[in-house]
């Protein structure tokens, strides 16, 4: 097994996947118990098992070490980034928009690390190691 750059994001970004679902995961179950056990009286998430399970098989094929996982998750990620700070922007008050692009710039680092080894990257097949 190879231990160069791609590898180890590839790696990274798949265990930061599986426990950003395993989280998902946790929110879902403990919203069920209580809309179970309380009734229907507070917020239904019970879409948030997708999200979790579509970051659990994103978390997998990154373990896996697809470079196309790993486009999907850097595009989905540097989305979420561009829309904290533009949406921050144009519709939170001033002192706070900072707050919000301050959340958002970590979130532009995958990309930046794809575009400095994009050429290292490309390969022919969709497997990267």
């Amino acid at each position: 097994m190879r231990t160069d750059t791609r590898s180890i994001t590839s790696i990274t970004y798949g265990v930061l996947c599986l426990i950003f679902g395993a989280a998902q995961a946790l929110l879902w179950y403990s919203n069920h118990r209580s809309m179970v056990l309380h009734g229907s009286g507070g917020h239904d998430l019970s879409s948030v098992k997708y999200f979790a399970l579509f970051s659990a098989v994103l978390g997998v094929a990154l373990l896996f070490r697809l470079v196309i996982a790993q486009i999907v998750f850097e595009t989905l990620v540097t989305a979420i980034g561009l829309f904290l700070i533009f949406g921050s922007m144009f519709y939170v008050p001033f002192p706070w928009m900072f707050l919000n692009i301050l959340f958002a710039t970590p979130l532009m680092i995958p990309l930046t690390l794809t575009i400095t080894s994009w050429r290292k990257m490309r390969t022919t097949t969709l497997h990267a190691g």
